[in-house]
């Protein structure tokens, strides 16, 4: 990197560095970084996902992790109701993952298109999610839904299914089956 000439209090200089080293990476990486992730990033993730699906296992056990973790970007709520927790002010910083769990619901009722144990955090999590808009919200619960086009029957059945597929597969789980 050169750095002879490079203000360090400058942030378009900073960028500049960052340009540099990415250029150097990829001269010197070339032949084993996908250029297709520069040119367009969702591409790659898009694909593995295609090729591997969501529930391959990462050694970190076999819980679907977009699932889980839309579900918590899910919960996040507006910066205005985080000072204040007035009801009225309530939305949410990802209303688009609040949505997906309401339009990506799978046949069983959670969030995986698999049964078993490792549906479970995801399904609580997304239950978590639910739950948490219902009381954030208040008074102004239908006001709400209406503002991201998701009906109150929408949002009672999905979590109807998914509070049913929790106790069939809680009730289902055996415990003593886990590997520790």
């Amino acid at each position: 990197l050169d750095t002879d000439n490079v203000n360090t209090n400058s942030s378009s200089n900073s960028t500049s560095k960052i340009i540099n080293y990415t250029k150097r990476l990829l001269e010197e990486y070339a032949d084993e970084i996908h250029s297709e992730f520069f040119e367009s990033p969702e591409e790659p993730a898009k694909r593995t996902i295609d090729e591997y699906g969501d529930m391959t296992w990462t050694g970190y056990g076999d819980i679907s992790m977009s699932a889980y973790d839309t579900a918590w970007l899910a919960m996040i709520p507006n910066k205005a109701y985080k000072e204040s927790s007035v009801a009225e002010e309530f939305s949410l910083a990802f209303p688009k993952c609040f949505e997906w769990l309401i339009s990506c619901q799978d046949e069983f009722g959670g969030w995986c298109n698999v049964r078993g144990a490792g549906a479970i955090t995801p399904v609580l999590a997304g239950l978590l999610a639910l739950c948490q808009f219902r009381t954030r919200s208040g008074a102004f619960f239908e006001q709400k839904l209406c503002e991201i086009g998701i009906t109150i029957k929408q949002f009672y059945d999905v979590i109807s299914r998914a509070t049913e597929f929790a106790r069939v597969t809680l009730n289902e789980w055996n415990v003593d089956d886990i590997d520790f």
